[in-house]
């Protein structure tokens, strides 16, 4: 008779302690569940293709064997200078418009004033007098040739509502150079700076998933 109700009791016990052991799990899976949702509304993964980011973002590049990057865009950030941002473009092909998104960085807002000189960028924001050399420690000698007849333009000033973008890779980039300014609601997110921080775990991570998450950002320059 004890040794019946000794066996009964452990095994109530044992299954107790596995409804815990099931319920702890079941509230970890709710809480991962409502962070991703979260995050999601408010992040969007970004697959990075061409090279007009170089050398901050890695795009997807054959020529160099590259497979592009993954980073993340944070859809309630505001742009500031020097900001890299997600742009949605519209163009006309073949009598139909198309969307597409860019990878660029932020240099002038409306108001702003901005020339270029042999690869060195100046910006006279809104209400000042006086050029100021704009410091760009994110750009490469090996993608930024003073010679390049790209990397030199009169000065342009940015409309009102609008954005000034230039690629990294100042050699190949096609951006506000060639498409003007680009409307400040056109932009899609930010790139958090803990993003391009971990893009290699990013990359390594989503890589894997690639036709599940995220979505292609064209960046190649036509």
């Amino acid at each position: 008779m004890y040794t019946t109700v000794g066996k009964s009791l452990f095994e109530r016990r044992k299954f107790s302690k596995l409804n815990i052991c099931v319920n702890v799990i079941l509230v970890l899976l709710v809480v991962i569940c409502i962070a991703e949702i979260v995050f999601d509304m408010r992040y969007t993964c970004i697959w990075v293709d061409g090279s007009s980011m170089l050398p901050t973002i890695i795009g997807e590049d054959e020529d160099l064997g590259n497979k592009g990057e993954y980073v993340f865009a944070d859809r309630k950030s505001s742009p500031d200078y020097g900001d890299i941002v997600v742009v949605r473009r519209t163009q006309k092909r073949g009598g139909q418009e198309v969307t597409s998104f860019i990878i660029k960085r932020v240099v002038a807002f409306g108001g702003d004033t901005v020339k270029m000189e042999n690869g060195v960028l100046y910006r006279k924001k809104a209400g000042e007098e006086e050029f100021s050399l704009v410091p760009e420690d994110y750009i490469s000698e090996e993608y930024n040739h003073p010679e390049n007849p790209r990397n030199s333009f009169s000065e342009h000033c940015v409309g009102e509502n609008m954005i000034y973008l230039l690629g990294d890779n100042r050699d190949l980039s096609n951006d506000s150079r060639f498409h003007g300014d680009f409307a400040l609601g056109a932009v899609l997110g930010v790139v958090p700076g803990w993003s391009l921080r971990h893009k290699t775990g990013i990359t390594s991570f989503f890589g894997f998933f690639k036709k599940f998450f995220g979505f292609k950002i064209n960046i190649s320059d036509e």
